[in-house]
């Protein structure tokens, strides 16, 4: 897993990922493109998995943030069958009135996405994602916490 805590460190690695309507999903899509195409070479070994989906698992501060943490970055669906690749995704506002938070982690994008060669190796066979349900969706919180929703997908 890559962990990157500001859009400003995810645009100098994977430029345009802040541009309007991106997150976390496209940082793992721009990888996924990359390691695909080091993958097309000849006599390259053929790919074990095809169907990739680029999944954005956004979260909010507190235990939806710190549960299942770090979170599997890819699985096998239970539904659909498909390899899913996700980014978990955090956006601390500037205006969070959590004691807990210090003013230099407001206003910041924090992404937990997957490394290229974790990826790689799940796209020829090297290893396999477990296979799991999709991670649980979490509503913001309005006044009182969420209780967490653990995702019960374990890492490989």
């Amino acid at each position: 897993m890559c962990k990157m805590k500001s859009w400003d460190a995810l645009d100098s690695y994977y430029p345009g990922s802040t541009s309007a309507g991106a997150n976390c999903a496209v940082v793992n899509a721009q990888t996924g493109a990359k390691v695909m195409a080091s993958l097309t070479k000849p006599n390259q070994e053929p790919l074990a998995v095809e169907n990739v989906v680029y999944d954005n698992w956004l979260t909010y501060t507190g235990q939806q943030w710190t549960d299942s943490s770090p979170a599997p970055v890819a699985y096998l669906s239970n539904s659909d069958g498909k390899l899913h690749i996700v980014g978990k995704e955090l956006y601390v506002a500037r205006n969070n009135p959590s004691p807990f938070v210090g003013a230099e982690k407001k206003g910041v994008n924090y992404c937990q996405a997957i490394a290229p060669e974790y990826l790689r190796k799940l796209l020829l066979g090297k290893i396999t994602a477990p296979k799991c349900d999709a991670p649980p969706v979490y509503q913001q919180p309005s006044g009182q916490p969420e209780p967490p929703k653990p995702w019960n997908c374990a890492n490989p």
